[in-house]
């Protein structure tokens, strides 16, 4: 268990110097930027059951079943209203309450002047919804705006952004996938899918304590996706050991965890990792989604 410890602490202080030395600084030219669903999937309740079945309370189908249509949308506002009080995010694209453990990641990546080589840059950061006031502070922390120009989806939450770049070109993803005048932002989208991924198949549903860190790494790995495995290990190693001690992870494993969770528009009070004491280590018994 101390090998086990010892590996995780390392990885994820080196997870915490990409986040304080290379995900900072401004970028400029034509950036792309986009946000995506991460979080808050439930992994844990959805191990070992087919895909396409569904555990339904039979007792809760037939009464819903049994309601006229005005009751059952009286049902679903007043779960609204109540997910609202109690806390719950409104998405701003579609009107419905997001998951408690829903977050939105962020990126806007700076795009390469050789056709074909993608981005060379990526900034990354965590918000509670795709909206303006996140996607507006993530270009104040990292865009040079007057100097570049913004090409994103047709999302509400860079409408009032891109009148403050010198240009604003966006591409309608319910009718193209590149525009007719070649607007796109496909290495945003790229982004998007290696970190769908990451969450997917290799981490199982992240927290959202630490997602911050886990974007940052996977904006890493997609800037540096050309290089070979030793030029990476010693980009990762000049950050690892230019930044400092660790801030948030030096005696983790002993109990002293970070109380807050990482948010570009500010950042919330989040509780310790781990299942309480007594309670079993293992997510699927506990029911807590693992990292």
């Amino acid at each position: 268990m101390k090998g086990y410890n010892t590996a995780f602490t390392l990885l994820t202080k080196a997870r915490e110097a990409i986040a304080r030395g290379y995900n900072i600084g401004f970028i400029s030219g034509v950036i792309e930027m986009d946000g995506a669903h991460t979080s808050g999937r439930r992994a844990s309740e959805k191990r070992g059951i087919p895909l396409g079945q569904r555990l339904i309370d039979e007792s809760e189908a037939l009464d819903d079943a049994m309601l006229t249509q005005a009751a059952r949308q009286k049902k679903k506002r007043d779960a609204k209203a109540k997910a609202l009080a109690e806390g719950g995010v409104l998405d701003p694209a579609y009107g419905n309450v997001l998951p408690p453990l829903r977050r939105i990641t962020l990126n806007a990546r700076m795009r390469g002047g050789a056709s074909g080589k993608g981005a060379l840059q990526t900034r990354s950061a965590i918000c509670l919804a795709e909206n303006p006031a996140a996607a507006e502070e993530l270009a104040r922390r990292f865009v040079a705006i007057p100097e570049s120009i913004l090409a994103t989806d047709t999302g509400n939450a860079f409408s009032k952004l891109g009148k403050r770049f010198m240009g604003h070109v966006q591409v309608n993803h319910s009718q193209h996938l590149v525009g007719p005048g070649g607007e796109h932002s496909n290495n945003s989208e790229s982004f998007t899918a290696r970190m769908d991924r990451a969450e997917k198949g290799i981490y199982l549903n992240l927290e959202p304590k630490y997602l911050h860190e886990y974007a940052v790494e996977t904006a890493f790995r997609e800037d540096h996706n050309r290089m070979p495995p030793g030029a990476i290990t010693q980009r990762l190693m000049h950050y690892a050991t230019n930044v400092g001690l660790s801030r948030d992870f030096r005696g983790y494993t002993h109990g002293r965890h970070r109380n807050h969770e990482v948010l570009v528009t500010g950042n919330q009070w989040a509780t310790s990792s781990g299942p309480a004491k007594g309670r079993s280590p293992i997510s699927s018994v506990n029911g807590r989604p693992p990292r």
